[in-house]
């Protein structure tokens, strides 16, 4: 006889072994190869491998401080300003007393001298210290501050020198007239109010 067919051959094997089953993939085994237990194809496992040799992304948030830090850093640069204060105004006291000084002076050589009213005298006198004390402070007190012009600066000076004189005899006969302050001591405390106005605004304002 001459060979047997696949159908024979088929039946000759189901008569001797049982029948045969052929097994199928089931969605467990799907299940599995998605949840990385079971065997995945190349691509997928080339895919995976690539990504996790990336770098982390960057972060948008700012690095966090703590309070201990930030209170120490704060605390150094009020610090730094103090110290660059502390050097500056006595400069500046320095240059105040040489504008009293022409202002006294000039006073008595006006009025005493060229025999204009004592007012008038004053009123020139008094400017002149402001051009003066203007000038030193711009060379020595606030050196290589100051981003406005020249003229800008005068006259921003101007308006803080006048309002300061203001504060003096506000302070002043506001003391001696309601508070009944020995004159000279008013004098002092007037004094002592318009220099740290004066200070304060030329800082901020004038040479800012």
């Amino acid at each position: 006889a001459g060979p047997a067919g696949p159908r024979a051959r088929w039946a000759a094997a189901t008569a001797r072994d049982g029948p045969v089953t052929v097994a199928r993939p089931t969605a467990a085994l799907g299940l599995a190869t998605l949840r990385g237990h079971g065997p995945p194809d190349p691509p997928e496992g080339r895919w995976r491998a690539a990504l996790a040799s990336l770098p982390p992304a960057p972060t948008s948030r700012r690095p966090t401080v703590s309070a201990s830090t930030f209170r120490s850093e704060a605390g150094a640069v009020w610090l730094g300003r103090m110290r660059r204060h502390s050097a500056r105004f006595p400069i500046f006291l320095g240059v105040g007393l040489c504008g009293l000084a022409t202002t006294v002076a000039l006073t008595a050589l006006l009025y005493r001298h060229v025999n204009l009213p004592l007012w008038l005298a004053s009123g020139i006198a008094i400017q002149t210290a402001i051009v003066v004390t203007f000038t030193l402070n711009s060379l020595v007190t606030w050196r290589g501050h100051g981003t406005r012009p020249a003229g800008q600066r005068a006259l921003l000076f101007e308006g803080v020198s006048l309002v300061g004189l203001a504060i003096n005899e506000a302070v002043l006969l506001t003391s001696v007239d309601t508070m009944h302050v020995y004159y000279l001591a008013a004098v002092v405390i007037g004094s002592g109010a318009a220099a740290l106005w004066n200070y304060g605004a030329n800082h901020r304002v004038t040479f800012g």
